[in-house]
């Protein structure tokens, strides 16, 4: 039984990204959540192909020892048309804007 007292820790390398992988998909499973672009298969797929220079931020919340939700974030440098000012923004794993729209809401899930 967890203690209702959640750390989140940040995750910025992969050899830490991919010992998430036994963990990852059971807590989706414990939320009820079946979307596809939330797991770590599609996440890890994603981020090994389209990563380019941005910088991986996984925040991960933990009750006690257990994982109990997963942030899958990135940073990226991005620029101002017109006036070409460079920016960091920081956003959900995922290149489709519709989908980070319709995903932000479930990026981080606490069972």
């Amino acid at each position: 039984m967890g203690t209702g007292r959640y750390r989140v820790r940040l995750i910025t390398s992969e050899e830490e990204f991919h010992s998430l992988e036994p963990t990852w998909n059971a807590v989706l499973q414990q939320r009820g959540n079946t979307n596809l672009f939330m797991t770590f298969e599609w996440m890890s797929t994603w981020w090994k192909c389209l990563q380019g220079d941005r910088e991986l931020l996984l925040l991960i919340a933990n009750d006690g020892d257990r994982i109990v939700g997963v942030a899958p974030l990135m940073r990226d440098t991005r620029t101002i048309p017109v006036i070409h000012i460079p920016f960091k923004e920081v956003r959900l794993v995922s290149t489709i804007p519709r989908l980070i729209l319709h995903l932000r809401l479930q990026a981080l899930w606490i069972s």
